[in-house]
């Protein structure tokens, strides 16, 4: 029965190119001496290994085309992976971002309710001894308490990074005076407000660094 080595596996082909030299070596012992004959075995053996060679390059490119798809895959998830990653880190950052800008709001509602005052006067531009005074209390507080930047904290109260600045190095020094009491911020901030402070000169703060 005729099959068409289209339709044959590597095996079979295999198969097909041995039986074919041995028929060519049987026909080398009977001595066969018909040049047709011999031709024609020669024939079938050329076409059998072509068709060998020709199904090996398809497997061999089926096999590639799997190990680039493989390649692709393991690529996207990794770019997946790394999107996955960054959106966490983002998400971390947003929430940092977010908690720090409500423990300022909480420090000033902290600081406006131990010395009496407002929200409002804290970012306001009054400059009196006592609004100057509790408005420090409140940045030292913010640097102490958050990650936030002098300029997000000057901001907030209607200020530059410089008075922010300013600020937390003068009550470094005046706490280093008066005493730093280990205590939550409404007792720092009530210690802090009680307290006289010390005068402090511009050759002091200017040697005082954070």
């Amino acid at each position: 029965m005729f099959i068409d080595s289209e339709y044959m596996s590597l095996e079979e082909q295999r198969a097909r190119y041995k039986a074919a030299q041995e028929r060519m070596h049987k026909a080398g012992t009977k001595r066969i001496e018909t040049d047709a004959a011999r031709a024609e075995l020669q024939e079938e053996l050329k076409a059998a290994k072509a068709k060998m060679q020709q199904q090996q390059e398809l497997i061999d490119t089926l096999q590639q085309e799997k190990r680039l798809r493989h390649a692709k895959e393991e690529a996207q998830k990794i770019i997946s992976d790394k999107r996955l990653r960054k959106e966490k880190v983002l998400d971390k950052v947003n929430a940092d971002a977010l908690n720090n800008v409500e423990r300022l709001n909480h420090i000033m509602r902290l600081v406006a309710f131990v010395t009496d005052m407002t929200v409002d006067d804290l970012s306001s531009h009054h400059r009196g001894n006592d609004y100057v005074k509790a408005r420090h209390i409140a940045m030292w507080l913010a640097m102490q308490n958050t990650t936030l930047s002098l300029t997000r904290i000057g901001r907030k109260f209607n200020r530059d990074h410089t008075t922010v600045l300013y600020a937390h190095r003068k009550v470094d020094i005046v706490m280093s005076h008066i005493g730093w009491p280990e205590a939550s911020m409404k007792e720092e901030a009530k210690h802090l407000w009680k307290s006289d402070w010390p005068s402090v000169s511009k050759e002091v703060l200017r040697e005082h660094a954070i």
